[in-house]
């Protein structure tokens, strides 16, 4: 019997407080309590999961965040540096509303501007 493959995708869990609501986009920041604890349940939660490979941004977040779920398998995480978050650009470490105010946009134009 053949299996199809199985993604599971995970986000980090949150960061720390003085990160919430800016464009954090490539700032190394750390979890807060709370996302500490967001990844230990995660990694229960996938407990009967069966993972055969595990691949995570290089940033402090993605790495904290996997953390207990690689201490609880047999599989080591691959770094990879392509999963990088978004480079924000002028627009990295300020709030939603100083990007509006020093630029004239709403914080979620560059959705839009994407592509």
């Amino acid at each position: 019997m053949v299996f199809p493959t199985r993604l599971v995708l995970v986000r980090h869990g949150e960061v720390e407080e003085r990160y919430h609501r800016i464009f954090g986009g490539r700032i190394d920041m750390n979890l807060s309590p709370l996302g500490h604890r967001q990844a230990e349940r995660t990694a229960t939660w996938l407990d009967a999961t069966p993972l055969d490979a595990i691949y995570v941004s290089p940033q402090k977040r993605a790495q904290q965040t996997v953390a207990p779920l690689v201490a609880r398998r047999a599989v080591t995480a691959i770094t990879q540096p392509e999963f990088r978050e978004v480079d924000f650009g002028d627009w990295t470490g300020l709030t939603w509303e100083e990007v509006f105010h020093r630029h004239q946009v709403h914080a979620f134009d560059w959705l839009e501007a994407i592509e």
